[in-house]
């Protein structure tokens, strides 16, 4: 909201550049969800290897569901969707992982995935700018494993870090305590407020900083964030394609300010793309800047 959608959002492919680095940052991102879970309660004991367990139980299954509601629509197995669907059952489980059971762990990961695609593909038909899923993905699992806590809790996975004799707090429906989702929502409700307009509010003093403006401009965006910014390019073959576009787009620009008619400033690209196209491939590796 406060940086605006990309200017080429819906009319470019924005597909992931590289699936393998996708399935390496899953396995990464996967192992050390563990600590993040099982570590989450300061203690090496019994409910934190429970948490564990379930942490990859909804993985797991997170990442099936997913693959096959593809399959379903596309007919095609992809190794991203099983990327997202494991992302979505390990968000889901997170807020319960040390609250529930390995089966109720197996119901986290399945709705998780389903209502989390249900997010995507709505991102997409409407024309949401998110860029990673982060809010179809991450926001949405972790509403619906906050709520769904409070109906899978149970007391008897809580005692696991609990000494004989101790008070050990009641779970949730499981356990007959039917007031915990009431109270999951009300937790829902006052986190999400808080973040939003907390956030909201530090994204708009930082963009108002001189120096800290979040957006690039125009001409960079177009140019792209690694040439703008860095001053390479992560791909050499990418390059002369993002080269063109950009140089393209500056004729047209020109050809706009300077006055031109709608036919000229209509020919202004196809000229500037073949003057690249027609380079010799050699003096582009020389120096690929000049023309």
């Amino acid at each position: 909201m406060v940086l605006g959608r990309r200017r080429d959002y819906g009319s470019s492919d924005h597909t992931p550049h590289n699936v393998s680095f996708v399935f390496l940052g899953l396995a990464l991102l996967w192992f050390g969800w563990f600590g993040f879970n099982g570590g989450s309660g300061l203690a090496a004991n019994a409910r934190s290897v429970q948490a564990i367990i379930n942490t990859h139980m909804a993985g797991c299954i997170g990442g099936i569901t997913w693959i096959l509601i593809d399959w379903y629509r596309t007919r095609k197995w992809s190794i991203v969707g099983l990327c997202t669907g494991a992302v979505a059952g390990l968000a889901t489980i997170t807020p319960g992982a040390g609250y529930v059971s390995a089966s109720s762990a197996l119901a986290f990961g399945f709705l998780g995935a389903v209502v989390c695609n249900i997010g995507v593909a709505c991102k997409r038909r409407y024309g949401f700018d998110d860029a990673l899923d982060v809010f179809a993905v991450h926001y949405i699992g972790g509403f619906v494993g906050l709520l769904i806590t409070g109906v899978f809790a149970e007391q008897a996975i809580i005692s696991l870090s609990y000494n004989p004799g101790d008070v050990v707090p009641i779970g949730g429906w499981l356990d007959g305590h039917y007031m915990q989702v009431p109270i999951q929502l009300t937790a829902i409700v006052t986190v999400s407020a808080w973040s939003f307009f907390v956030t909201y509010g530090i994204l708009w003093i930082m963009d108002k900083i001189p120096g800290l403006r979040l957006r690039l401009r125009e001409d960079e965006e177009e140019l792209g964030t690694d040439l703008a910014q860095m001053g390479e390019h992560a791909y050499g073959f990418t390059l002369e394609t993002t080269i063109c576009r950009h140089r393209s787009r500056e004729t047209l620009v020109d050809s706009t300010r300077r006055g031109a008619t709608p036919s000229e400033v209509e020919d202004a690209a196809p000229v500037s793309e073949k003057v690249m196209d027609d380079r010799p491939e050699a003096q582009f590796k020389e120096d690929p800047f000049s023309i």
